[in-house]
């Protein structure tokens, strides 16, 4: 009998499974699975904490790291992507979805390297109170999502979440 229980119990989680992966393109489940369904636990106030210490902590480096075209297309990397998302946060506070892409919020390839840790500063502080922003929303703000190009619906927590792993995992490639 206990055999017969496990064998339902799989086959169900097997068809519930199935049920939630149809229609879902690999980048939206590792969207749920590597951003949302994490960044979920966490409170937004934590998230940015998060985003305040790794902000910092990047700043930091970015003094010790080389002016080099590598160092500079990372850095640019990081501050599209940082406007990007900061853009598709702001849509959660009422602003209107715009379908675009990260490279459209790109820096100008010619800025030296200190405007460009200037406006990684100033890109890092827009989100943090765009998040703040949506933190004072409270409750209402739960349940609201943001579609990614590729990872497909993200809340705001994921959004927060996401970007600030992708800093952290790009500022990995500077070199000094």
């Amino acid at each position: 009998m206990k055999f017969r229980k496990r064998y339902v119990l799989f086959a169900g989680l097997g068809f519930a499974l199935a049920w939630w992966l149809r229609g879902k393109t690999k980048f939206e489940v590792a969207g749920q699975v590597f951003v949302e369904i994490p960044a979920k636990f966490k409170p937004l106030e934590q998230h940015i904490k998060a985003l305040e210490r790794s902000g910092t902590a990047l700043s930091k480096q970015l003094e010790t790291v080389s002016d080099t075209p590598e160092n500079h297309k990372v850095l640019a990397h990081i501050i599209t992507l940082e406007r990007w998302g900061t853009q598709r946060v702001r849509v959660l506070l009422g602003e209107a979805f715009v379908r675009d892409t990260s490279s459209d919020f790109a820096p100008a390839p010619d800025l030296s390297w200190d405007d460009l840790r200037q406006i990684y500063a100033d890109t890092r502080q827009e989100l943090l109170e765009v998040a703040q922003a949506l933190e004072a929303l409270g409750s209402r703000a739960r349940g609201f999502q943001v579609e990614h190009n590729q990872f497909g619906p993200i809340s705001g927590a994921g959004w927060l979440s996401y970007l600030n792993t992708h800093a952290f995992l790009e500022s990995k490639r500077f070199k000094r």
